[in-house]
């Protein structure tokens, strides 16, 4: 097993592939019932205000960080605290000098040979 920190570049796909989007389209096809908007928002600061008193609680440093900013939503918490964690993190040695992590060495097989291989009908 080797262990290693993770760096900028990882942390960046991590905060893509962790961002929640909700579509416009969905928006308007699914009619909330009344009161149900304000449910959800006051549900979205419940879930910030715990998390930020969690993060109070075990990193009082980042807490005071995320103060100065004006955090609306789960999102905005995730977002700020990821960017913290790439200011900290290593940056990535060249490809060219470094070997292959073990995260790219399991995506190089996929689709190696599909363009080989056609359906006949």
């Amino acid at each position: 097993v080797d262990l290693r920190k993770t760096t900028q570049e990882e942390f960046s796909g991590i905060q893509k592939t962790s961002t929640i989007s909700q579509a416009p389209a969905i928006k308007s096809e699914l009619p909330l019932k009344e009161g149900m908007q304000k449910k959800i928002e006051l549900l979205e600061q419940k879930a910030v205000n715990v998390t930020l008193g969690d993060i109070q609680k075990y990193d009082n440093l980042l807490f005071k960080q995320m103060q100065t900013l004006n955090i609306k939503s789960a999102d905005d918490l995730n977002n700020a605290a990821m960017q913290n964690l790439i200011k900290e993190a290593p940056k990535a040695p060249p490809k060219s000098t470094r070997k292959p992590f073990k995260s790219e060495l399991d995506d190089i097989q996929s689709g190696a040979y599909e363009k080989y291989f056609k359906d006949i009908k």
